[in-house]
């Protein structure tokens, strides 16, 4: 679908200008490009489930936006900068897969982590307009997801959550299917 093509698109472009962002030179950030809007895990399930390849288009351009913003010494620049990401970053969530969207933020907490370590200290300020934008321009879907969410078949209790693998399963990271055929 049309759908899926754009987004593959922006997949490539904007990982493209994340390799740039850290440094890559033009032959390789299109590389780059093409590698993760062509390659198997943006062309196999997630055209199945545009939510997925919706979600993970967003997340290059966040982190480049992010990696750009950790760079510059301009505030006004790192602050507009650091906003783009929060966009893209909700727009990631807005997309309908949420676990990808987690992954995508949490790489960008990754990002900013070593900015931290690298003594970049804009990058708390980056941080903080990174997620409060991204916070409120995704805020629109937080009542229905939560309304979903108590709707849901799958919903899980804070015990289980807390609880986690069963022993038995354990097992199974080492020997798949030891006890059960999933």
């Amino acid at each position: 679908t049309l759908e899926a093509v754009l987004h593959l698109a922006l997949a490539g472009v904007a990982t493209a200008g994340l390799a740039r962002a850290l440094g890559a030179r033009r032959g390789a950030a299109t590389l780059a490009g093409v590698a993760f809007a062509a390659g198997g895990y943006a062309t196999g399930y997630p055209l199945d489930q545009l939510a997925v390849i919706g979600s993970a288009a967003w997340i290059p351009a966040a982190l480049g936006a992010l990696a750009l913003a950790v760079g510059t010494d301009d505030a006004p620049r790192r602050r507009r900068l650091a906003a783009l990401a929060g966009a893209a970053s909700a727009l990631s969530l807005l997309a309908g897969h949420a676990q990808t969207a987690a992954f995508g933020a949490l790489m960008a907490a990754a990002l900013l982590a070593a900015g931290l370590l690298a003594r970049r200290r804009p990058a708390l300020e980056v941080a903080a307009v990174w997620s409060a934008s991204a916070l409120a321009l995704a805020a629109v879907q937080w009542l229905p997801t939560l309304d979903f969410l108590r709707r849901a078949s799958r919903t899980v209790s804070a015990a289980d959550v807390l609880a986690g693998l069963p022993l038995a399963d354990v097992g199974q990271l080492v020997v798949p299917h030891l006890l059960s055929c999933w």
